[in-house]
């Protein structure tokens, strides 16, 4: 019996399995919508030694996102440890319950979930073709046709994938890294899944591996239709593959927009931070990120933390371009590139979190460059 429409209200318990979507309202008006999560936040209860005893805290894994998965893109999820990017994933995939906004997903729609260590995520005591049985076995609609093959038994998932069928009758520790990767796919897409949450699924594998996985999930991606949601530490991978990118910081999302403006033009000082470390093959030299107002780089040694978020924004500590009383006071708002609106469609339009426009960033920033000179 088919269900009409999918949400994930805060505070609701599940039904069935978290890759399902559970229904209580109109469907997401736009076909193209897959998943949508507005306003969601998620924390969790932690404890700190403080002198004799313990602290109890609230981390503040994410605050206030909001994200569209639409069918057929690949999305990239973007900063570093401890943004709240995996957790925003199992968020999108419907395993984790947001405390705060809520989660809808199209109807019917079926999720499936690329962990980053296949070996933790496959049966150390199935073979592959058991491991892909299963996924067939999930399977809840028809099954998906990649190149002019069915993906409805065994050999068509290995192929689809680029694994040899005679692979099927070995178990996880009989296979290699990308392997074990590639049945981890092959088995996500027996279920005919709408969307793929891909949690870092590259980092675990040599460099060699790496872009073959990369051009599969595209690959799938185009000739299946396939939503992803790739999340990643690699900017230059999510260049190469991601539609769309949003970035986060402590919990929140500080800049978001089609990948090609974000890249070229980010607007938001962390981004540029982040952009300007990563390697590229194509640089003379290496980049360096302005410097914050006293004078050190803004990612040194201060390590951002979730626990305790503090008022205002949450960058300030890190950025060249923070003024002292305003960022302390006021956090910024999601607005659109050169508007003071926000951002009414964030599939074509960039949006960032800042007090000021790039123009006046890099104003106060050369300003604090002197001072600090």
């Amino acid at each position: 019996m088919s269900t009409p429409l999918a949400q994930q209200e805060a505070g609701s318990s599940p039904s069935e399995a978290p890759s399902r979507a559970h229904v209580d309202e109109p469907a997401v008006p736009n076909s193209r919508l897959l998943i949508e999560a507005a306003d969601v936040s998620v924390q969790y209860a932690v404890k700190r030694p403080a002198f004799w005893t313990l602290r109890r805290d609230t981390l503040h894994a994410l605050r206030s996102v909001s994200v569209a998965l639409r069918r057929g893109e690949v999305l990239g999820i973007v900063g570093e440890s401890g943004s709240g990017k995996s957790t925003l994933g199992r968020v999108l995939a419907g395993i984790e319950r947001p405390h705060g906004g809520s989660v809808r997903f199209a109807p019917h729609c079926h999720v499936q979930t690329i962990y980053q260590d296949a070996s933790s995520a496959l049966n150390p005591f199935m073979t592959v073709r058991a491991s892909l049985l299963e996924g067939l076995k999930a399977r809840r609609r028809s099954a998906l046709t990649y190149r002019g093959a069915v993906l409805d038994n065994e050999q068509a998932l290995l192929g689809c994938v680029g694994l040899d069928e005679e692979l099927a009758t070995r178990k996880p520790h009989a296979l290699s890294g990308g392997q074990k990767q590639r049945v981890a796919i092959a088995r996500a897409l027996a279920a005919a899944p709408d969307a793929l949450i891909a949690d870092e699924p590259i980092s675990a594998l040599d460099v060699s591996i790496q872009a073959h996985i990369i051009n599969l999930l595209g690959d799938i991606s185009e000739h299946l239709g396939i939503a992803v949601a790739f999340i990643a530490h690699d900017l230059g991978v999510v260049r190469h593959l991601c539609e769309r990118t949003i970035v986060l910081y402590l919990g929140q999302i500080v800049e978001e927009g089609p990948t090609a403006d974000l890249f070229a033009r980010p607007a938001h000082p962390y981004t540029r931070a982040l952009i300007a470390a990563a390697p590229s093959v194509n640089q003379a030299r290496p980049v360096s990120a302005p410097p914050t107002p006293d004078g050190t780089p803004p990612a040194s040694l201060e390590l951002p933390t979730p626990v305790g978020v503090p008022m205002g924004c949450a960058y300030r500590g890190r950025c060249p371009a923070a003024d002292p009383q305003r960022c302390l006071r006021d956090a910024p708002e999601l607005k659109a590139q050169d508007r003071g609106s926000p951002s009414v469609n964030p599939e074509t339009v960039q949006a960032y979190r800042c007090h000021y426009t790039p123009g006046e960033q890099s104003e106060r920033a050369a300003r604090s460059s002197g001072v600090a000179s």
